[in-house]
């Protein structure tokens, strides 16, 4: 059981050491290109169109059971929702990204966790954990060393506010939806 655990925890660690190296190298492309905003969405959504339907057809090659690109009949609608909010989410945020610091992002995602637990409480009755306090704490200190607070320049726009805020409120809603479909 314990090693189990472990293996888990570790998996966790390496898939979110990826996502930061992955996090880190979209953030440089997105912010150091001239290019229009749409070209860049949709060679990145190319691409994980490509990355599903390999997974699909790989998957039975591993014994999992048939898949669909759909998702089972009774959550297609809600599948479809979650797809649409995490859509929103990527544009909202490559968006934020060329008005704002990359600091100041970072700090809105590592706040991020904490409201989904608080709507996780108040949407889905689920108890917070007895670190939520703590976790608070890390979060401000966190975001209080990662804000670049010198005003002025391109992030200083409505556009950029706007933006930032619907990513905010996407990432903060996306768990809920993933939990909401798995218990469904």
């Amino acid at each position: 059981m314990q090693a189990e655990l472990d293996r888990h925890q570790c998996l966790g660690c390496v898939l979110l050491a990826g996502a930061s190296c992955v996090f880190t190298a979209t953030s440089a492309i997105v912010k150091s290109s001239t290019q229009p905003l749409l070209p860049l969405l949709q060679g990145r959504f190319f691409v994980t169109w490509v990355l599903a339907l390999v997974a699909i057809r790989t998957s039975r090659c591993y014994g999992f059971p048939e898949m669909s690109l759909w998702g089972p009949p009774e959550l297609r609608r809600i599948l479809l929702f979650r797809g649409c909010l995490y859509w929103l989410l990527v544009v909202s945020w490559w968006l934020a990204m060329k008005h704002f610091p990359i600091g100041n992002l970072t700090a809105g995602a590592m706040a991020a966790p904490v409201v989904t637990a608080l709507l996780a409480r108040v949407l889905l009755k689920e108890p917070l954990s007895k670190y939520f306090a703590g976790c608070i704490c890390l979060v401000s200190i966190g975001g209080t060393c990662l804000v670049d607070d010198a005003g002025g320049g391109p992030h200083a726009d409505i556009a950029g506010a706007v933006a930032f805020t619907t990513a905010f409120a996407a990432m903060s809603s996306l768990p809920l939806l993933v939990r909401i479909s798995r218990d469904a």
